[in-house]
């Protein structure tokens, strides 16, 4: 399943739209965002003409209920913002360490700093108001202990601390 969602500036979804898409083996298939939702909306701003339709795109390809690939794209950036509402929170859920995102504003090469811990996906795009879990794998003398770290971006002033929750 393709999902498209596109986020304004509130962190509201301006379009969602899901799509059940079938790959060939050594193959590939390109589809824009009006394939999707049904409707012409130039989301990515490319044509330049109004206000872009949204800040910020998120593309997810789920497969079999796991998460094969996300990617998000900035239309409208909000740099150098001095009050960032970013939540992080390092989560222990099947057997494994997650970081847990949520930001009310759509953020830049968001940067995962955790000592002894390697994020999956770090330098990543995270739209406004969608939550984004990421994978932590601890090195070898880390793995008796909880991750603990910072996440900081750079549309972002401050730096926001994590540490594992508190159940």
């Amino acid at each position: 399943t393709l999902e498209l969602i596109a986020i304004n500036s509130f962190g509201h979804a301006v379009i969602e739209a899901r799509r059940t898409v079938s790959v060939d083996a050594h193959s590939s298939i390109t589809l824009h965002d009006s394939d999707l939702s049904g409707r012409f909306t130039a989301l990515s701003h490319a044509h330049g003409f109004g206000e872009p339709g949204a800040d910020a795109v998120q593309a997810t390809l789920v497969a079999k209920d796991v998460v094969v690939a996300r990617d998000v794209h900035v239309v409208r950036s909000t740099a150098h913002q001095g009050i960032i509402e970013l939540d992080a929170k390092a989560v222990l859920a099947d057997g494994r360490w997650w970081l847990d995102l949520l930001s009310r504003t759509t953020l830049r090469y968001v940067e995962v700093d955790a000592p002894g811990w390697r994020p999956a996906d770090n330098y990543f795009h995270l739209a406004a108001g969608l939550p984004y879990r990421v994978p932590l794998t601890a090195s070898r003398d880390h793995r008796d202990r909880p991750p603990k770290g910072s996440v900081t971006s750079i549309d972002a002033l401050p730096v926001t601390r994590f540490a594992a929750d508190d159940r």
